[in-house]
């Protein structure tokens, strides 16, 4: 852009040079000598995003060139020496006013740059809290974050016998260490503990239906935290999902077991976290 200006600056001047009173004369040198001036401003400006520097520069000069002619050769023509002294006023305060606005964007490109750097320092402490988390956690623990929650999931045959409600030996172990790693790492935090199942209907059990089987090994598991892990009962909810919330297709024998599960979906406050999944 500032190239094609200042040829198109060149022949204007070149042309103009011919025949033309001293003040004319005057503007077409200025008008080039400006332009490479310009050309410095636009590559300033340029770098913020862009702006006609260059075409500043061939205006202003043109002008300023007029009034260098008046002083060393005398006007031929003084209301013509007059608007050239208004468009240098007029030309210099909009140069000024561009001074301006690029400093604006140049403080706010640095805040910009901070703010950025801040952000991506705190991704980074976060997600090292987040793997230094899931190795204090057991095996058949699933450690997963979206950015705004830490979902622990324990598949629900680790935590429960086949269509039982009684939390099993391991799976108190593994509620135990999860709990740990919970109250070290986010002791403000609330915890959901939810329950869901597969899509089987129930058959063999006392419970009439997903819904209450869910709901009944969800409450199991938030008893055990609240009685044996000390968590605070206002900061804990429960829910049963039954099987309304897959993690898998039901089609399969696998796709089943990954969604018979319970999950601590904890929401800490006032942390900043990695969105990031560990699968252990």
């Amino acid at each position: 852009m500032a190239r094609r200006v200042l040829l198109a600056g060149l022949m204007a001047g070149l042309v103009a040079v011919a025949g033309c009173t001293n003040v004319q004369k005057g503007s077409a040198a200025g008008g080039v000598a400006g332009g490479v001036a310009g050309a410095g401003i636009g590559h300033r400006i340029g770098s913020m995003g862009g702006g006609p520097g260059a075409l500043v520069g061939l205006g202003l000069g043109a002008t300023a060139g007029a009034v260098a002619a008046e002083h060393y050769y005398g006007s031929d023509d003084s209301e013509e020496m007059a608007v050239a002294h208004e468009s240098v006023e007029r030309l210099s305060n909009e140069l000024q006013t561009k001074d301006v606005q690029l400093e604006e964007m140049a403080v706010a490109l640095d805040k910009e740059r901070s703010q950025q750097k801040a952000l991506l320092q705190a991704y980074e402490k976060a997600r090292g809290d987040l793997q230094t988390l899931s190795a204090s956690t057991p095996a058949n623990v699933e450690v997963v974050s979206d950015g705004d929650t830490v979902t622990f999931t324990i598949l629900s045959e680790v935590l429960f016998d086949s269509g039982a409600v009684e939390l099993t030996k391991e799976g108190k172990a593994a509620l135990k260490r999860a709990g740990e790693a919970i109250r070290a790492e986010f002791p403000d935090s609330t915890v959901e503990v939810r329950g869901h199942t597969d899509n089987v209907p129930i058959r063999y059990s006392p419970h009439k239906s997903n819904w209450e089987l869910s709901c009944a090994r969800a409450l199991a598991v938030l008893h055990y935290l609240i009685e044996s892990q000390g968590f605070d009962p206002q900061r804990m909810t429960v829910a049963g999902c039954a099987d309304t919330r897959p993690v898998a297709p039901n089609a399969t024998a696998t796709g089943r077991r990954k969604n018979r599960r319970a999950e601590l979906v904890v929401r800490p406050e006032g942390v900043q976290l990695a969105d990031v999944r560990v699968v252990r």
